[in-house]
């Protein structure tokens, strides 16, 4: 599935058009699953909590402070909406990738009207050397070049598009605490969707 610190290069524009070009060897849920990650950056081990149950490690409020705590809540990570953009909570990982990420222009058209249940059958291992060898099939044989690049790409065009460092911790869920932060849930979500749009497919 790869991991932030491994060395992995983010996928090209050319990759794009190959793997677009190649879209036709996918299933409608995998097509949906390249589209989801190359445009949020999500991780693919978070694309899979969506729709799930899954516990997450937060931090509590006690006597107007906030501690840190092993304590597990247990949530499921349908999708809300605020001020009428729709978004997912994803996160597990560590304290500081639990976020808020709305769901892109690219990707709503095709995402059931509301999630109810598992937006993805499976588990991200078996997707992970799914998704990896249509990579191969399309053409893209860099090694270096894997599902986690997806998400290298995403930072990379956040960057270019000049969004603020702040704003890229909240959507890819980087070194500082966002949403469990004691200083409230982050930017709002429309504003997030902004900066998330311009990742694009």
């Amino acid at each position: 599935m790869g991991d932030d610190k491994e060395v992995r290069k983010p996928l090209s524009a050319d990759d794009i058009e190959l793997i677009k070009g190649g879209f036709d060897k996918l299933d409608a849920s995998d097509q949906l699953l390249v589209r989801l990650l190359a445009c949020t950056g999500m991780r693919l081990g978070e694309a899979f909590e969506i729709g799930r149950k899954v516990k997450v490690k937060v931090e509590v409020k006690i006597d107007g402070k906030w501690v840190k705590q092993e304590q597990e809540q247990e949530r499921t990570n349908g999708d809300m909406v605020e001020h009428g953009v729709r978004f997912v909570t994803v996160g597990t990982k560590t304290e500081t990738s639990l976020r808020r990420v709305p769901l892109p222009a690219d990707v709503l058209p095709f995402l059931p009207a509301k999630i109810t249940g598992p937006l993805f059958e499976g588990d991200a291992e078996s997707a992970s050397k799914r998704l990896n060898k249509f990579l191969r099939s399309v053409g893209i044989d860099d090694t270096a070049k894997v599902v986690h690049s997806f998400r290298h790409r995403a930072k990379d065009r956040l960057r270019a598009a000049a969004c603020p460092l702040a704003v890229q911790y909240e959507l890819l869920g980087h070194e500082v605490s966002t949403l469990a932060s004691g200083y409230g849930h982050g930017s709002p979500v429309p504003l997030l969707k902004e900066w998330v749009d311009k990742i694009g497919f």
